[in-house]
């Protein structure tokens, strides 16, 4: 599980004297049957709520409200394939120089002179960072100079 707390650095993003937080959890099962999201969304919201309670024994009783977003949510909203953020498994084998750069990857680059990768499966993710982006930016100004 990953969360951050926006409301920190920007106080108008929540009420006063409250915050806006956001926790990712990365294990939803993918592959259940859509008529089981609605109740598996619900648990895996009571089980971030729960955890999170474990390190901040206040959060469950100042918890005014939580959206909860199943992966066919994450597909439709962000064209997340199967609803994974990280558009490839956050798995040792897909991390660093094993996911594609903006030329693609290390041993099979794009065959495509001026086509750049900066979304969020390539190097410097997953998920949203912005440094696939960068990257590749920086990839087209080096090959124009």
């Amino acid at each position: 599980m990953g969360m951050q707390i926006p409301s920190v650095h920007d106080p108008g993003m929540a009420p006063p004297g409250k915050h806006a937080a956001s926790a990712y959890a990365y294990a939803f099962p993918v592959e259940a049957s859509r008529d089981q999201h609605g109740q598996l969304k619900k648990d895996m919201a009571q089980r971030v709520i729960d955890k999170i309670t474990r390190l901040a024994p206040n959060f469950k009783d100042i918890l005014i409200r939580h959206i909860t977003f199943a992966p066919y949510h994450m597909q439709s909203m962000f064209a997340a394939p199967g609803g994974d953020f990280c558009h490839g498994l956050l798995h040792p084998d897909l991390m660093g120089p094993n996911r594609p750069g903006p030329k693609g990857f290390l041993d099979m680059p794009i065959p495509i002179d001026g086509l750049y990768l900066g979304g969020a499966g390539c190097h410097g993710g997953p998920g949203i960072t912005f440094t696939p982006g960068y990257n590749a930016a920086y990839q087209v100004l080096d090959d124009q100079s």
